[in-house]
């Protein structure tokens, strides 16, 4: 960043009692791009814990905001008599790295420098991020109970096998498997793998063989007027996830098979209220997912075996 411009607010008087803080924020939007492409805005902000007051940039693309956004937003919010007219004595950066490069710009200033990467957003700065953003209709995967990180990278890890081996080609939506060991209690105990058309890939769980006939002959709608409870994994862009999905598959660095091929896993409960599966619930998907792309079928292609771990499964027609 120009010299000049940290000149600027160098001179202010620090108020050592007075924090602010500040960082790059992902916003939970997507937005279209000139070249068509869709993508994650982010803004560079800062706020005053003491008085309230926030400041944020125009959102752009990720590699658009940096420390220089950062710092040029800092030197008009100090350097504003209407807003501030002073430093703080202490500046909260999330993340150690752009901390860093926010201290390396300011070695003449008499303000310390703090990384924290678990910083929450302070309230002031979250009404004014409130108009860019989009309100999400579910929870998000990490609240449900018994759902931790690594289960989640397990579940993302079988759904990638299952996508790269494509049972697809070799079974349609018409094919309903039975899983028969172990006995499923009170989870779904059918199955049938969708993909085989070339439109929408993915597995859809039933809790009885009913449930697949209401499907066959009238697609979702007559399952939910059935009122029948139902599992659907599927697959697409990015884009197209629940935002809270897209931000796991990248802070977790989840692995996935495709572009179009990140995989949600949702419970239709009656056929009406959707929900998120819980850690129960997603690990037995999870079993099956690695059984369909993994699994030996019997000589006759009327049952699959398959083994996960300790646990054994057996799929028949």
């Amino acid at each position: 960043m120009p010299q000049a411009a940290i000149d600027r607010i160098e001179h202010l008087d620090c108020r050592k009692d007075e924090t602010w803080q500040g960082g790059l924020l992902r916003l939970p939007i997507w937005v279209e791009g000139d070249d068509g492409r869709p993508f994650r805005p982010w803004v560079a902000a800062w706020t005053s814990l003491r008085t309230g007051l926030a400041v944020v940039s125009e959102p752009a693309a990720r590699h658009e905001v940096g420390v220089e956004r950062l710092l040029a937003l800092l030197v008009d919010f100090a350097g504003d008599p209407a807003r501030a007219g002073y430093l703080p004595g202490t500046l909260v950066v999330r993340g150690e790295e752009l901390a860093q490069a926010v201290r390396e710009e300011l070695t003449d200033a008499s303000v310390e420098v703090v990384a924290d990467g678990s910083a929450t957003l302070p309230e002031a700065l979250a009404a004014c991020l409130e108009p860019l953003c989009e309100e999400e209709a579910l929870e998000g995967a990490l609240e449900q109970p018994g759902v931790e990180p690594e289960v989640l990278h397990a579940f993302a890890a079988a759904a990638r096998a299952f996508y790269i081996a494509a049972p697809w080609s070799r079974l349609t939506d018409q094919d309903l498997l039975e899983i028969r060991q172990p006995p499923s209690r009170s989870l779904p105990g059918h199955l049938v793998v969708l993909g085989a058309a070339g439109i929408d890939r993915g597995v859809f769980f039933f809790t009885s063989a009913e449930a697949h006939r209401h499907l066959g002959q009238g697609g979702l709608g007559a399952l939910m007027e059935a009122r029948e409870s139902c599992w659907l994994i599927s697959f697409s862009p990015m884009h197209k996830l629940p935002i809270s999905d897209a931000d796991l598959f990248e802070d977790l660095a989840l692995p996935v098979a495709a572009a179009d091929a990140y995989p949600v896993a949702m419970a239709f409960e009656r056929g009406v209220d959707l929900r998120r599966l819980d850690g129960q619930e997603l690990r037995w998907a999870t079993d099956l997912l690695t059984v369909l792309a993994e699994g030996r079928w019997s000589p006759d292609g009327r049952s699959l075996d398959g083994r996960v771990e300790d646990r054994t499964y057996k799929l028949s027609m």
